[in-house]
């Protein structure tokens, strides 16, 4: 009788305490399920590492930064400071203009007939005088205007004889009272045919002096000036419309501004302003206002404006852009100022932007600056209004504040 092992089973089965087999590769895979559960178990206790975040810059136009600069830094930066002070400030606006012809000082030259130009005595870009010839035109019109003057002049010369030797014969009663009464009547018709031939020449532009002249006629210039134009042609054949020249005093001339529809309230009719152009650097031109529009454009809510320019040099030239600081509130020069408020201002160069807002540095003594929050009103020219952030007497740097806020925000 053989001892059964404790593997076997009565009835070919298996034992009741036996444990099936594991094989190599079901030991592996039972501990990789293990290792991930665990993985995943410990990142739901741990807790999330923080996404990393760009810290903003803080607020340092309100003063809670400094900016330390070494002197000799400052001096290569050409960081310079100064006191800010109460001034009388006089409002302004700059605006872009342009220059134009003072149309009180331009003229068109044109033939008052049709014909042809059969003489030019001017150049473009010529200077005439009042009543310098331009051009000459040949009209077959004039000729036969000319012609009707001269015959009507012969013919009063027989009807005055004719009106004096009847008075003579009615005086001695050789002629009737009827007959000296015609004679006059002739004379006189005659008369006014002559003023008639006349007046018609002179309407064609023929002078007084010259009615006799004959089929031409000389265009003159009308104003004192130069020639800025000059479409005429030798030989050309003109109309009674049409331009042959245009005579521009260029000594006064007109520059037009656009002024924003907040600011026409209060520009008035003999305003100072100052013009500069980029033809004439360091040269200022000045000006009136001669002319404020009645009516606001409704595109660009913007009045015209004009001003009057003294131009003896001829420095500036018509279709020229010019920059204009015009003068508000009314008074006309610019030395106006000292009836006007004071308050504190700073150069306009010493105002930068910190986070969108206005803002100067205050030199606080030493190497330190501090970034001051600023609020601004009116500006004149090279200073501007602080209205709140700074007191009378601070030193405010007017130049090199872009050096000292790239040291602050870097």
């Amino acid at each position: 009788m053989t001892d059964a092992t404790p593997h076997d089973a009565p009835d070919g089965g298996e034992p009741p305490s036996a444990k099936p087999k594991r094989t190599p590769s079901a030991t592996i895979v039972v501990a990789a399920l293990c290792t991930v559960a665990a993985f995943v178990a410990g990142r739901a206790l741990s807790p999330p590492t923080p996404i990393p975040v760009v810290e903003r810059a803080r607020d340092t136009a309100a003063g809670d930064r400094r900016v330390t600069m070494s002197a000799a830094l400052a001096r290569r930066a050409g960081v310079r400071a100064e006191p800010c002070a109460e001034h009388a400030l006089v409002p302004t606006v700059e605006l872009v203009g342009t220059v134009e012809f003072d149309r009180d000082r331009l003229a068109e030259v044109g033939g008052r007939i049709g014909g042809r130009i059969t003489r030019i005595h001017v150049r473009p870009g010529a200077r005439v005088s009042a009543g310098d010839p331009i051009a000459e035109i040949e009209s077959a019109e004039l000729g036969d205007a000319t012609a009707q003057y001269l015959s009507a002049t012969a013919r009063s010369i027989a009807a005055r004889a004719e009106a004096a030797r009847a008075e003579r014969l009615a005086s001695a009663s050789l002629a009737t009272a009827r007959d000296r009464e015609q004679a006059r009547a002739d004379r006189d018709a005659i008369s006014a045919e002559i003023r008639g031939a006349r007046a018609r020449l002179i309407a064609m532009g023929v002078l007084p002096n010259e009615l006799s002249r004959g089929s031409a006629v000389t265009l003159r210039a009308p104003i004192d000036g130069w020639i800025v134009d000059r479409p005429a042609l030798l030989g050309e054949s003109v109309e009674r419309t049409q331009t042959v020249a245009r005579v521009a005093d260029l000594r006064s001339l007109w520059v037009e501004l656009e002024v924003f529809e907040k600011d026409i309230g209060r520009v008035r009719r003999g305003n100072h302003a100052e013009l500069t152009t980029d033809s004439q650097p360091g040269r200022t031109f000045s000006g009136l206002v001669d002319h404020v529009a009645e009516t606001v454009d409704r595109d660009s809510r913007t009045a015209a404006v004009r001003i009057v320019v003294n131009n003896p040099e001829l420095l500036l030239r018509p279709g020229m852009f010019v920059t204009a600081r015009l003068r508000l509130d009314g008074a006309s020069s610019l030395a106006d100022g000292g009836a006007l408020p004071r308050s504190i201002t700073i150069a306009r160069t010493a105002v930068v932007q910190l986070d969108g807002r206005p803002a100067v540095f205050v030199a606080l003594g030493g190497d330190d600056y501090e970034p001051r929050a600023i609020e601004l009103g009116v500006v004149d020219g090279e200073r501007i209004e602080v209205t709140r952030g700074l007191t009378a007497g601070e030193r405010v740097v007017v130049e090199g504040a872009f050096a000292l806020k790239s040291e602050l925000l870097r």
